[in-house]
């Protein structure tokens, strides 16, 4: 009885464009001539032999030939080959989502892979016929959480990260095999490809890249360092390699910030090379140092000493705790302290953004300690005022909402809902990107809600069944997320100037190791708390602050620089650099018991918002905020050996899907920015627009 498969049937796999387009049914590029469109077909026939057709008419023979083989590889032998000449050396079952067998790969020895399905009797048939393919150890992949799964090409380099305690998969069949429906099961998933150290592999890794953007949480492509040519990840960890080097190596490699080019049609320019398949790096932002901690001047005065005394206790960065406990004091205080600028009234109410460069950065650890000395100094604010996450807009008015009244059928005005009478609040929301996807939804209100909260404090809905205002509202928001979450999610200027260029962003992770943290407690703490309810009594007895004359001239040489216009999605982060800078100034002058702004107060706010800055620099690097102009900025700095792109070529950069507008608009910016330049290009007929970086 036959039990083998054809042997051509897998070279006839790793043709270009081959796909199954039913069970056992394929068709792909044929290789006897320049085929554009998918002309060849071939099925597996009665005991195993394939059936083979060139529509173009191409001849069996010639087809066999092209690909290597010979006519009777078209064939299947009763055994993949003699036990003498073949040797199985590892078999990689295949599973589903419930561990059932789907199939297996067997690999051999001279090496080749053939793969077989049960044929329902207890046996095997060696083809895939009827079978679903699944990515390699779905079973464990679906169970392994939110880790960060490693993407390679053979199955042996899955189980040997697996003995590493990593999470991984691949796809049968290996490189240049990956089906879309593959993608779905990594749908949310952080998902690192490590491409073997060949064309085909990182053609490969691209092809892969392509079908995950937008559906993986986020996407990296990993070159380890002196890996040798065709080595895979197996042979970088055999040469003494380690698992904690690879995930370093990871950490350090920042996320795709758009899609690859899967492939090139042939009608294609084949003069110039594609820009995706150049240089893997041209897609990837590369590494940056980690900020400069702030200059000892930010922790000057109560809020150093309040951070110094909380830091033994917690993992959190220092900078952490140190923005979080300026911002609920400044809420604390409430609404008199205030300084003016011309007719517009600021307050000691801040926002705060912790992103953490990962999951594991010790956020909560930074507000934790905060909420247990503010609770004790001022409870009633730790227990009505400071509240957890934030759903709409409609929600944030109500909690500081005016008093409603209406007019009776007798022409009476009456009180149906007495407001709120405490105008502090502050919102701690531990998964900021949660606010941000709420703000970006079709309807809501909640980005101008947050605008006019820290403009003015002024806010209303208007909704018919519920209409309500808060006048005077002092609100102060913090929240937690990760720098991975954040590049995703804020991308966009549009929200970026409605909503983040309010908030103080600083770049933090874990500073130490505290297997076991002392009790936060003892005389230390008590004396904090009531020196922190003593400085909160003070500040909210105040009421308009100003600078005194050293500070003055402090601020006259920092305003310049501070309110210069930057560009790019950065320049929109730090476009209120003035405004913040003041309302830090005011909250360290509180801090201190200061009836006046002084001159250091002042170089303890400009020491932490150059902090911020570095921060968001970090975060931003020299994104656009512009996706389509990223896109084409990453494609031309790739292109620099090729001298640019022409205009077709940028456009088929987005396969043809955006409109002809939308690029010319980006191509606008880039060109306004001083990113890129254009120039005319003479063919000997019409002269072609040519577009490169700016030098």
């Amino acid at each position: 009885m036959t039990t083998g498969m054809a042997p051509i049937l897998n070279a006839l796999e790793r043709l270009p464009k081959a796909r199954e387009v039913k069970a056992g049914a394929w068709i792909g590029r044929c290789p006897a001539h320049e085929d554009v469109n998918p002309s060849l077909s071939w099925t597996t026939g009665e005991g195993g032999a394939a059936l083979v057709r060139c529509h173009a008419g191409c001849p069996t023979e010639a087809v066999v030939e092209a690909v290597g083989m010979s006519m009777a590889d078209l064939f299947a032998p009763d055994e993949p080959k003699t036990k003498s000449s073949m040797r199985e050396v590892a078999t990689y079952p295949y599973r589903d989502e419930e561990g059932g067998l789907l199939y297996e790969v067997v690999r051999f020895e001279p090496k080749t892979f053939r793969q077989r399905r049960s044929d329902g009797r207890g046996g095997w048939a060696w083809n895939m016929n009827g079978v679903r393919r699944v990515p390699y150890r779905l079973d464990a992949l679906v169970n392994s959480g939110d880790k960060v799964v490693f993407l390679v090409e053979g199955e042996k380099d899955v189980d040997r990260l697996r003995r590493e305690g990593l999470v991984a998969t691949c796809n049968v069949t290996g490189a240049g095999k990956w089906r879309d429906e593959y993608s779905e099961h990594l749908r949310g998933r952080q998902v690192a490809i490590i491409p073997d150290n060949d064309d085909p592999g990182r053609d490969h890794a691209l092809e892969v890249a392509a079908s995950l953007f937008g559906i993986a949480r986020s996407v990296r492509i990993v070159e380890l360092p002196d890996l040798p040519p065709k080595g895979d990840v197996s042979d970088w960890l055999d040469a003494g390699h380690t698992a904690d080097e690879l995930k370093a190596i990871i950490k350090a490699t920042d996320w795709l910030r758009s899609r690859p080019t899967r492939d090139q049609s042939a009608e294609s320019d084949k003069s110039t090379p594609d820009p995706d398949l150049m240089s893997l790096r041209s897609l990837v932002s590369q590494p940056q140092d980690w900020p400069t901690h702030p200059d000892e001047a930010a922790f000057a005065g109560f809020a150093g000493e309040a951070v110094d005394m909380i830091d033994p206790h917690t993992e959190a960065d220092r900078v952490a705790v140190l923005g979080q406990f300026i911002v609920m004091f400044g809420n604390a205080v409430g609404t008199g302290p205030h300084v003016m600028v011309g007719a517009t009234r600021h307050g000691a109410n801040e926002y705060l953004a912790l992103a953490g460069s990962t999951s594991k950065a010790r956020k909560g650890d930074s507000e934790r300690p905060n909420r247990a000395i503010y609770s004790q100094a001022d409870p009633d604010w730790t227990d009505h005022r400071l509240i957890g996450g934030l759903g709409s807009g409609e929600a944030l008015v109500w909690a500081v909402r005016d008093p409603i009244q209406k007019v009776t059928d007798e022409g009476e005005i009456t009180t149906v809902d007495p407001g709120e009478p405490d105008k502090r609040l502050t919102i701690f929301e531990p998964e900021l990107v949660r606010i941000m996807k709420i703000a970006s939804r079709a309807g809501s209100i909640l980005s101008p809600i947050i605008r006019d909260a820290w403009d003015r404090g002024d806010i209303r809905t208007t909704t018919k069944t519920a209409p309500a205002r808060a006048t005077g509202a002092h609100v102060s928001i913090f929240g937690h997320t990760t720098i991975e979450e954040l590049r995703r999610e804020l991308a966009d200027v549009e929200l970026v100037n409605g909503f983040a260029n309010r908030f103080l962003w600083l770049a933090v992770r874990r500073s130490k190791e505290l297997p076991e943290p002392e009790p936060f407690e003892g005389e230390q703490v008590v004396e904090i708390v009531a020196e922190l309810q003593d400085r909160i009594a003070f500040a909210s007895r105040l009421d308009r602050l100003a600078r005194d004359d050293e500070a003055r001239q402090m601020w006259a040489e920092a305003y310049h620089d501070l309110s210069a216009d930057r560009p790019g999605l950065a320049g929109a982060v730090l476009a209120r650099a003035e405004a913040h800078v003041l309302r830090l100034s005011l909250i360290y002058a509180l801090l201190d018991k200061s009836t006046t702004i002084g001159a250091r107060h002042l170089e303890s706010a400009l020491a932490l918002w150059g902090y911020v800055e570095r921060s968001v620099a970090y975060i931003f690097g020299d994104a656009t905020g512009d996706p389509i102009a990223d896109t084409i900025e990453s494609a031309l700095k790739a292109t620099e050996a090729t001298e640019g792109l022409t205009r077709t070529q940028i456009r088929d950069l987005f396969g043809r899907h955006e409109p002809s507008g939308r690029i010319s608009a980006a191509l606008g910016r880039l060109l306004a920015d001083g990113r890129a330049r254009t120039f005319s290009r003479e063919t000997g007929g019409r002269p072609v627009e040519v577009w490169v970086t700016a030098p």
